[in-house]
């Protein structure tokens, strides 16, 4: 029996190597034009390894970045619950301590404010544009305007808004 397996492989060794010959010569060509082409396109290739690294590189910034923004997204989440706690705190305490606005302040007054009469047309205070000169009232400012009115005009604020300082921005042009 050794003596027919040991044929056998003799044998198939024999058929392999002649089959293999006509592979190895086919391999041989195929990689020598392999070859070539990879000696044409090595700029090619190594330019766009390199330039693969860098997207590589920044995926891997991104990815490294994740617990930053689960940080931030847990944060923005506990300040919108804190803003409508806030909120509500707010309007529940204003309106138990009875610190909203008065309603006769309200929108009445804005409109009264929008039509004037023809008695406050005519206050000395508001001087018509033609007889502005640019060396007479060029600084003068609206706020300065509005000191002028009489206290009747001026709408008074309640509520919380007679308890907060408003600072104002002054621009100032130079001529």
């Amino acid at each position: 029996m050794a003596a027919w397996l040991d044929i056998t492989i003799r044998v198939a060794a024999v058929v392999w190597t002649i089959l293999a010959l006509p592979l190895r010569l086919v391999w041989a060509i195929f990689m020598a034009i392999v070859g070539v082409i990879l000696t044409i396109l090595a700029p090619a290739i190594y330019m766009g390894s390199y330039l693969m690294s860098w997207v590589h590189a920044t995926v891997n910034f991104f990815v490294s970045l994740e617990p930053l923004y689960t940080f931030i997204a847990c944060g923005a989440v506990v300040g919108a619950f804190a803003g409508i706690f806030l909120a509500t705190t707010s309007s529940v305490i204003t309106s138990t301590l009875g610190m909203q606005d008065d309603p006769k302040y309200g929108s009445e007054y804005d409109s009264s404010m929008a039509t004037p009469s023809m008695s406050t047309m005519s206050t000395p205070a508001l001087r018509p544009l033609s007889s502005r000169t640019e060396d007479s009232s060029s600084f003068e400012t609206d706020w300065q305007l509005l000191e002028k009115m009489p206290p009747s005009r001026r709408r008074r604020t309640a509520g919380l808004l007679t308890q907060t300082i408003h600072e104002e921005d002054s621009t100032e042009t130079e001529a």
